[in-house]
């Protein structure tokens, strides 16, 4: 506690009851725009903003998370035909979400995970005080956002322990909030020559304000609203959380041992971190268990070597008395491979990227996937 009553620190000091073996929900955030500019080529979206949000195609990928999560919470994952249902099964018992500040990671985690941090919005829910207001523009997202308060955008405060809410009180975000979703600098993306996506521009209870702010253009007003409830704890990035300067090989890697620490020290069992695609990919070349390694050489290299895709989740089994390599397993939840069932057809079709693929070909699926399987089966056919 600092002087003011303040948290800080959070949650490093060792739970003497914490357990060795947990799970680590990795979860790449949605499209950004920084991804839809790359991809494109669009070098003035590239240099327009900092820290950038996610694009409509982005808040889509979102929303297909949270309606996927929510099929499994309702239906139960054997009654489910989709790659990485059992995934989701456990990404839902979930006890801890925790998000890199960056905006579009921040989003991701709103409108992705909203089954797991908002409860249904009460009956009669007090009107946005966003209605109506002018989406931002690319000149103005990258700017600090201290004069979007001032012309109406929704306004927030920060309780002592630096959860965020709306004006009307930390006590109606609690109503209907689950689980809060707390900030973690240390999950930052990974700064590379050039990044202008991984330079902040918000701090403390502004990370939300902007990533809300950034929402209104695509997403629909009654989901806006039930997120108005949703908790956001932002006492760990009250001060710069970003760096203006490439991180060196030694920065990176003490980052990633700090926030290991913290999940190691954590009370919690089971955590989801969204977070970005550099950032987790150096994070398996550090942490793979050798053996899993061995066992499954060639889903070790594509993890090691290429980007999980957008608004994928990634189960790890973390286990601390291994020694440092504490990732003795990872399966993957895609939202690029299903099965879909067409009426009136005999079989059920494998799709990957929307491609039909032959239900035989079960071992280039598993490497794309980066996981392996457990059987689907549809009317008596085991189709993956």
């Amino acid at each position: 506690m600092n002087r003011r009553g303040n948290r800080i620190g959070v949650e490093r000091l060792a739970d003497p009851d914490a357990p060795p073996v947990k799970q680590l929900f990795i979860v790449r955030h949605a499209q950004s725009k920084w991804n839809a500019a790359q991809k494109s080529r669009d070098v003035r979206t590239l240099l327009a903003y900092r820290d950038h949000p996610l694009t409509q195609r982005g808040c889509d990928q979102a929303e297909a998370l949270a309606a996927a999560i929510t099929s499994v919470m309702r239906n139960g994952p054997e009654n489910e035909h989709f790659a990485g249902r059992k995934v989701l099964a456990g990404l839902m018992k979930a006890d801890a979400i925790w998000s890199s500040p960056h905006t579009r990671a921040l989003q991701t985690a709103l409108i992705g995970l909203r089954p797991l941090h908002t409860s249904p919005m009460p009956t009669s829910p007090t009107p946005s005080p966003s209605a109506g207001r002018a989406a931002t523009t690319p000149a103005t997202a990258g700017a600090e956002t201290a004069a979007a308060a001032a012309d109406g955008a929704p306004a927030y405060e920060a309780s002592a322990s630096g959860s965020i809410s709306r004006e009307t009180g930390n006590e109606d975000a609690q109503k209907g909030s689950t689980l809060p979703i707390r900030l973690k600098p240390a999950a930052r993306e990974k700064k590379n020559l050039g990044g202008f996506d991984t330079i902040g521009v918000c701090r403390g209870e502004r990370c939300l304000l902007r990533a809300m702010s950034e929402l209104q253009p695509h997403m629909p007003a009654d989901t806006l609203e039930q997120m108005r409830f949703t908790c956001v704890d932002a006492t760990e990035v009250k001060r710069k959380w970003w760096s203006g300067m490439r991180d060196s090989k030694q920065q990176l890697h003490q980052r990633m041992a700090a926030l290991l620490e913290e999940i190691r020290a954590s009370p919690h069992s089971s955590i989801v971190l969204v977070g970005h695609s550099h950032f987790f990919r150096e994070f398996f070349r550090a942490y793979l268990n050798d053996k899993w390694r061995e066992a499954s050489p060639h889903v070790a290299t594509d993890l090691c070597k290429h980007r999980i895709p957008n608004c994928s989740v990634a189960c790890c089994q973390i286990d601390f008395s291994v020694g440092p390599q504490v990732i003795t397993d990872v399966s993957l939840y895609s939202p690029d491979v299903y099965v879909k069932l067409t009426a009136g057809a005999s079989n059920p079709t494998l799709c990957v990227k929307g491609e039909p693929v032959s239900p035989t070909a079960n071992a280039a699926l598993r490497l794309y996937a980066r996981q392996p399987f457990a059987p689907i089966t549809v009317a008596g056919q085991e189709v993956l």
